[in-house]
């Protein structure tokens, strides 16, 4: 029997609309929806046994993963409007802080990360910028997540995106390369929930950045891979 890595998306309708992200093992010939959009046993989420963050990226493609999320048209709309009372609450605009916020609105706050993650951040949009000149490259870019509005460490935007960058507050649809910089204080669900987001905005690659510097290519919705497919030149590690 031939055994793949997979990650399924599945919408269920109810009193609410949640969008559950499932990862696990399954037989490539049960890899399909059955009834009403069950799975098979093998999908039930099960406890991460690896206590470093290190050991959890090597072994990804053997976690399974569920998360349930809102629904995604319903949330951008609630997205926007909060994001709009954060930009004009003057008290927070004086905050050296990171913001972000959740799927209800609530205020999510962190402080600057350590100058290795500012380094690196300048280092990931430099080499974007130098090896795929004909998007553009962002840092702290905001995005629209079924999980509240997320700061993506660094993004890249295909150039034949159509969005006015001058006019934008934040993006609805995620750039095609989100990376997540990790930072000792982050957790392994935090790493999880991103990454889960980011495709589910629409992201065609989520990169991670380690913390020893390496980087992990996981392309959507559920492949970890050696190097990009968008920029395969870019390097499996930086400084």
């Amino acid at each position: 029997m031939t055994w793949r890595f997979t990650e399924t998306l599945q919408r269920k309708f109810s009193n609410e609309i949640c969008l559950k992200v499932v990862v696990g093992w399954l037989p490539a010939s049960e890899r399909r929806y059955r009834g009403n959009s069950k799975f098979p046993a093998e999908t039930a989420s099960r406890p991460i046994a690896w206590s470093s963050f290190s050991s959890f990226l090597a072994y990804l493609h053997a976690v399974p993963i569920t998360i349930e999320l809102p629904d995604l048209e319903s949330q951008t709309e609630f997205n926007l409007s909060r994001w709009a009372e954060v930009l004009a609450d003057a008290t927070l605009a004086k905050l050296p802080h990171r913001i972000e916020t959740d799927q209800h609105g609530h205020i999510l706050m962190s402080p600057p990360p350590a100058p290795i993650h500012g380094r690196r951040q300048a280092h990931i949009s430099g080499l974007l910028r130098q090896l795929l000149p004909g998007g553009t490259a962002f840092s702290e870019c905001p995005l629209s997540t079924a999980g509240g509005v997320k700061a993506i460490d660094v993004a890249w935007l295909a150039p034949e995106r159509s969005e006015d960058i001058s006019r934008l507050t934040l993006f609805e649809r995620a750039p095609e390369i989100c990376v997540e910089i990790a930072s000792p204080s982050n957790s392994l669900s935090e790493i999880n929930e991103k990454r889960a987001l980011y495709f589910d905005a629409g992201a065609a690659e989520v990169w991670i950045c380690n913390l020893d510097g390496s980087i992990s290519f996981i392309v959507a919705p559920h492949n970890q891979l050696p190097a990009s497919y968008i920029c395969p030149a870019f390097p499996g590690s930086i400084p």
